[in-house]
């Protein structure tokens, strides 16, 4: 598997990093910084670029099997366009290299309603306080979703700190799953990989939690 990542320098991204080289997998990453990348191995090759920068995409995808993104930002209540405009970007680097899969790492926060199984505060207080953050982030679930790709989308909650538990629960078409209110960020790591392999999760939008 040649396998590229997107937002390698955030906390879930260096796990997908570790965790495709542990695998045995040759890992590209494409960061604003390379000296952030803090893992080295003769696997991983590190090239700076930016998904903003359109033009510095296609060195990180040409001849590769498969695109993870992991993009993401602090919460602001500033305009938010990375998340659909960074997609954009990497999707069309995708078609111009012809590389066909694409896994994004998306939010539960998504849903356009209130959804039951989540959280009082996170439904009433704090996803209406962030709107343009998880507007952003749906929109950029409509590109892919309508992009032709071999596509999935996995929508996580709260993403925790904390040693993977090793399992992971999947809904596919949910937002929320009952009682699923986190997931530390290695099972989240771990179940991406796995999605990597997984057809049945090909053009397909999955919640997941503990």
């Amino acid at each position: 598997m040649r396998l590229t990542l997107f937002g390698a320098t955030g906390p879930t991204g260096m796990l997908l990093t570790q965790g495709g080289l542990e695998r045995g997998y040759d890992v590209t990453v494409l960061v604003r910084r390379p000296e952030a990348v803090t893992v080295s191995h003769p696997k991983l090759r590190v090239l700076r670029g930016d998904v903003q920068k359109p033009e510095t995409l296609p060195p990180a995808l040409q001849g590769q099997d498969a695109v993870i993104s992991t993009i993401g930002l602090p919460y602001t209540r500033q305009p938010v366009r990375l998340y659909s405009e960074g997609t954009r970007n990497i999707m069309a680097a995708m078609k111009q290299t012809g590389v066909e899969r694409l896994i994004v790492i998306s939010s539960g926060g998504t849903a356009s309603g209130v959804v039951p199984e989540s959280s009082f505060f996170f439904e009433r207080i704090l996803k209406p306080l962030f709107r343009g953050f998880y507007d952003d982030m749906r929109k950029m679930e409509v590109l892919v979703q309508e992009s032709g790709l071999r596509w999935t989308v996995l929508r996580p909650p709260e993403l925790r700190n904390v040693p993977a538990r090793g399992q992971v629960r999947e809904g596919v078409g949910k937002y929320v799953l009952p009682r699923g209110l986190s997931i530390s960020r290695a099972d989240l790591a771990r179940f991406t990989l796995d999605c990597l392999t997984r057809e049945d999760t090909v053009r397909q939008s999955l919640a997941v939690a503990w």
